[in-house]
């Protein structure tokens, strides 16, 4: 997820911009000025970005981003390794050491980390004025109801040392920030650019992969999108481990090098710990055809780049099929160029496998770790860039078919509708009632495939009673209006002529369901 804020001093008509690309793994903050010709500056500490990590101990409090590492070799189970993951599944809440936290309270405190305790002391100078604005950017497969407690998140955070909260003013899809830095960097070397292009975006625990399309004003729209949850730089670690491991267990180790491997092989903090090393030689091998691992005991053995690209050669081909398909649906919308943006493209087996599959197209690495910070504050900075919005999700009512009792999902939204979109639909009670329970699901159908949806196929969102106060006849009518606006709210409206003291509306997703 991408933030960007924007700075401005109104006395010199200074403006700055700060983006943050709130990672699985890792976050990253890039800065812009428009001080004399512009410029995209890096501002993180050692040039390295911020581990999107939680620590909790009883005795230490809450601890955010770096400082993580100093403890979680020692308690691996005090810590969330990925804070942006633990947004995916249905608990509220997580527990560490005993306390319950709020999930979108860690991920505001962690975002108010990267304002205040980086952002804030790079930057000391302008933030004295003013943070008045706020741009968000997504993954295209993160649902609405996830935007939207992201969104409510973020302007919960107070800038430090002042009264002021931050406020949303628009919320953007990654691959458009990707390919809005792109573009940037193209014009500013006076490169003509197909309109069409293919954003590889592989970070630390996602994989996602979009068609953006620009038009003749501009406009950018993602055509199309796909991902693959849990395929990152995460996965890499792990298989080179495996490899690591099954060489070690054939190698003339001493009593200590035997001690130490098997500990790796049971111990959680001492597979954590590898892995910590097993990552670090991940990063030399992209720079080197091999490198050495060395063991605590100091028993070392040489890995080579090919060794590594040949273990793991099973993940990339998952990225390149979700490639091909996209390129293969989409064929109205021909490439001819593809961005790699996530830290994880730096390996050298992404861009090689790739213009092996793809010998025509061209690949782009530009800063990819920051892409995505850097494409957040160029949105909104130019007035001829600007975005076009999808839905991402399909959404409809349970309901009954006909007079049957059969149930299915009568969808109402579908996914890929331009955004905002209203949407309404009859539905009438089954039965004689005095209320009736509407539901919102959330799916994947788009328009022209199915008016109906089987219920096993579809996430219930949320579900509510409308009630009557009085009984009401069978096939009692009622308008269930939908609204999806481009900051991703969801408003259902339900309005009955024959009972009009009833209509009611209620925002489904800014409510902290």
């Amino acid at each position: 997820m991408g933030i960007i804020i924007k700075l401005k001093k109104e006395e010199d008509n200074f403006m700055s911009r700060i983006g943050i690309d709130f990672g699985t793994t890792n976050s990253y903050c890039a800065f812009y000025s428009n001080e004399g010709d512009g410029k995209l500056i890096n501002i993180m500490k050692n040039n390295q970005p911020e581990p999107s990590l939680f620590f909790y101990k009883s005795n230490t409090g809450e601890i955010y981003g770096s400082r993580c590492k100093d403890y979680i070799d020692v308690f691996p189970n005090n810590f969330i390794k990925s804070i942006k993951v633990v947004l995916d599944n249905e608990e509220e809440n997580v527990v560490i050491d005993g306390i319950s936290f709020e999930k979108m309270y860690i991920v505001q405190k962690y975002i108010e980390h990267l304002i205040n305790d980086i952002v804030n002391i790079k930057l000391e100078s302008i933030y004295e004025d003013a943070v008045d604005e706020v741009v968000l950017s997504f993954p295209v497969g993160f649902s609405e109801k996830y935007k939207s407690k992201i969104k409510k998140a973020v302007e919960n955070i107070s800038i430090k040392g002042t009264d002021k909260f931050i406020k949303v003013i628009a919320m953007i899809e990654e691959p458009v920030a990707a390919a809005i830095h792109y573009f940037y960097i193209m014009k500013e070397k006076n490169i003509e650019t197909n309109d069409n292009v293919l954003v590889y975006d592989l970070g630390g625990g996602t994989f996602d992969a979009a068609i953006v399309h620009k038009d003749i004003l501009g406009d950018l729209t993602v055509i199309d999108h796909q991902g693959i949850k849990n395929l990152g730089g995460d996965q890499w670690d792990e298989l080179l481990g495996n490899h690591i491991i099954k060489r070690l267990e054939y190698e003339n180790l001493s009593d200590d090098g035997l001690n130490e491997l098997k500990k790796i092989k049971q111990k959680e903090r001492d597979y954590i710990k590898f892995l910590h090393k097993v990552e670090e030689l991940k990063m030399r091998l992209s720079e080197a055809d091999e490198s050495i691992f060395v063991l605590n005991c100091g028993y070392s053995i040489i890995i080579r780049r090919t060794d590594f690209e040949e273990e793991t050669k099973q993940l990339i081909e998952k990225t390149l099929t979700v490639c091909e398909t996209l390129i293969n649906d989409n064929s109205d919308y021909p490439i001819s160029q593809i961005i790699l943006c996530g830290g994880s493209t730096y390996m050298p087996m992404i861009k090689e496998n790739l213009s092996r599959v793809f010998p025509t197209m061209s690949i782009n690495l530009h800063y990819p770790e920051s892409a995505i910070a850097f494409g957040d504050i160029l949105y909104k900075e130019n007035d001829s860039v600007s975005t076009i919005l999808k839905t991402n999700h399909s959404y409809g009512t349970r309901c009954f078919i006909g007079n049957s009792e059969i149930e299915k999902i009568s969808n109402v939204i579908y996914y890929n509708e331009y955004l905002p979109v209203v949407k309404s639909k009859n539905f009438c009670t089954h039965t004689a009632t005095d209320s009736v329970i509407y539901t919102v699901y959330e799916g994947n159908i788009k328009e022209g495939e199915e008016d109906y949806s089987e219920i096993r196929s579809q996430k219930l969102l949320k579900q509510f009673r409308f009630v009557f106060n009085y009984i009401v006849p069978k096939e009692t009518y009622m308008d269930v209006i939908y609204t999806l606006d481009e900051m991703g709210i969801l408003t259902l409206s339900v309005h009955s002529d024959n009972h009009p003291d009833q209509n009611f509306s209620v925002k489904v997703f800014e409510d902290g369901i």
